[in-house]
């Protein structure tokens, strides 16, 4: 009993939780269950409320407001499970704008790609008002290739171009036993030990010997000889005809990292980043490279922009740097342009 009361209370305080989650009233979207927490602290150290419709707790008060505002899509490095809610893009963009031009909402998804915020985004937009744009963080140009989403959360696929909807959105929620006993577990801290039964439960014991057949890997498709350029026209043509807003893109490439003691600037993707930039142009999509921002920080500072006390420096999510530079990156942004 003792060592059973040991395991909780460090479960407690180091183990990451996930929160409830259930189908929007109004949105008809998947979100974490409003009024829930969720602690980060494999990588960082931070709690994340959440308020009505998936977004942060401290949105809540312009969300459903006519104050103009602008989505932030993007997948965990937009969450930022990994910094409390005041860190986060969205809150430190909204602490310097004021709401001049606009306010943001986050709209993280951990794991999507722009084929997810491509079905999601009608949702928002039939029921937000004052929505005048969309910021669309690219933590990679995987974010935007052909075959890089999955099938729970959507896919971009060529021969011929088309997305493809992902199963997450079509899953009826919470059954019965979750909606009973989820508030009682959440409560009582006792989701490590319900992760613990789910582990057992599915565990192929072998009591005897067997023979066992091992897995045969599934081969993934060879993709086919397709024209990227009329592959990303495509994508962003159907984008754009999800709103009537504005279209932002800001990349976030991986520099500067550490690779054998050394600090590196270059980035592998450049080249792919400089040519979706350019059907962005053709699109009349603005497009936010933060390659610059990242280097002078770091050697201005001395400081990276990913990688937290409990994790490598230079590699993983964005810290508190990194994400404050996007803010600010985005804020002159629309202070400039209005857009």
């Amino acid at each position: 009993m003792l060592s059973t009361l040991f395991i909780w209370v460090v479960c407690i305080i180091f183990l990451n939780t996930y929160p409830r989650i259930t189908r929007d009233s109004i949105l008809g979207e998947i979100v974490p269950v409003p009024g829930s927490v969720q602690r980060w602290r494999s990588e960082g150290w931070g709690n994340t409320h959440y308020g009505q419709h998936g977004l942060l707790a401290e949105e809540e008060s312009f969300a459903l407001s006519d104050a103009p505002k602008v989505l932030l899509w993007g997948d965990s490095y937009v969450q930022s499970l990994q910094v409390s809610n005041d860190k986060k893009i969205a809150s430190v963009f909204n602490s310097m704008s004021q709401g001049n031009p606009y306010y943001c909402l986050t709209l993280g998804q951990g794991g999507a790609t722009v084929p997810y915020y491509y079905f999601v985004m009608p949702s928002y937009m039939k029921k937000l008002s004052g929505i005048k744009g969309h910021a669309i963080l690219l933590s990679g140009m995987n974010d935007v290739l052909p075959y890089r989403g999955s099938n729970r959360l959507g896919r971009f696929l060529p021969a011929p171009w088309r997305l493809e909807d992902g199963t997450y959105r079509s899953w009826a929620g919470p059954n019965w036993k979750g909606a009973l006993f989820g508030p009682i577990i959440e409560y009582l801290e006792l989701t490590p030990f319900l992760n613990l039964y789910k582990k057992i439960k599915n565990y192929p014991f072998r009591l005897l010997p067997n023979m066992v057949n091992g897995a045969t890997a599934k081969s993934q498709p060879t993709p086919a000889s397709y024209d990227l350029d009329e592959g990303w026209r495509f994508l962003l043509s159907n984008l754009q005809q999800q709103s009537t807003g504005f279209f932002t893109f800001i990349y976030c490439p991986e520099t500067p990292l550490i690779k054998q003691s050394i600090v590196e600037f270059e980035d592998r993707e450049a080249d792919l980043a400089e040519q979706f930039k350019r059907i962005c142009k053709e699109k009349g999509i603005s497009f936010i490279d933060m390659t610059d921002p990242f280097k002078a920080f770091y050697l201005k500072e001395n400081k990276m922009t990913r990688g937290f006390i409990n994790s490598p420096p230079g590699t993983g999510h964005f810290n508190e740097h990194g994400l404050r530079l996007i803010a600010q990156a985005l804020h002159k942004h629309f202070a400039e342009v209005g857009k």
